[in-house]
């Protein structure tokens, strides 16, 4: 019997157990966990290489928001991956408030309705 098969017979015969196991590990390992799957994510959505240039980025902005210029939050999973919507193509790591108002500004209609509504109340026809 190969070690392969050893183990999927054994998960077979423990699968209460080997559950119960997983759960706890991924409970201990949460953060660690979480960063995986982020990469995992990345990778998947942009390609082998979104991983390196994730970290590559984090690290050429010293840890800061290129919009904004505040530190970007510790935890990765606040920390977001802008990127082209029409090409995919990956460009720096933003805070959530600069990625939220990235995209408001990318598109088109909505920043030329949000000026128009702007110059309208502009003319001091407020109350």
């Amino acid at each position: 019997m190969s070690r392969t098969q050893y183990y999927r017979e054994w998960v077979r015969r423990n699968k209460e157990s080997n559950r119960a196991y997983k759960a706890k590990w991924a409970d201990e390992n949460y953060d660690r966990l979480k960063e995986t799957r982020r990469l995992q994510g990345l990778k998947s959505r942009f390609g082998p290489e979104a991983p390196a240039h994730n970290l590559r980025q984090l690290a050429e902005q010293n840890g800061i928001c290129p919009l904004c210029t505040e530190p970007l939050p510790e935890r990765t999973l606040d920390q977001h991956q802008d990127h082209n919507h029409q090409t995919q193509q990956l460009r720096g790591v933003l805070c959530r408030r600069c990625n939220v108002g990235l995209h408001y500004i990318e598109n088109t209609a909505w920043r030329q309705a949000a000026e128009k509504y702007l110059a309208r109340w502009n003319n001091d026809n407020g109350i």
